[in-house]
């Protein structure tokens, strides 16, 4: 990591529900990033963001981005 702190927040724009903001990453890193804060995203939204703790949310995504590319688990 490079030290500087980065918010993330649920909040996305119809930008990105249009294209998805993994799309105009750059690297490797920041494309992961993106796709836990994605799954992180889609894990809220399944429960109506209603309760559950975005922490949480980014931990088992994060578990599920890396398994996916590791390739040691399918999509689901």
């Amino acid at each position: 990591m490079t030290g500087k702190k980065i918010e993330r927040s649920y909040a996305s724009t119809e930008a990105d529900q249009e294209v998805g903001c993994c799309d105009n990453s750059t690297g490797t890193l920041d494309q992961r990033e993106c796709m836990i804060a994605e799954a992180a995203y889609f894990r809220a939204e399944k429960r109506g963001f209603v309760g559950g703790d975005p922490v949480q949310d980014w931990v088992g995504a994060e578990r599920e981005i890396d398994c996916l590319l590791r390739g040691e688990c399918a999509p689901s």
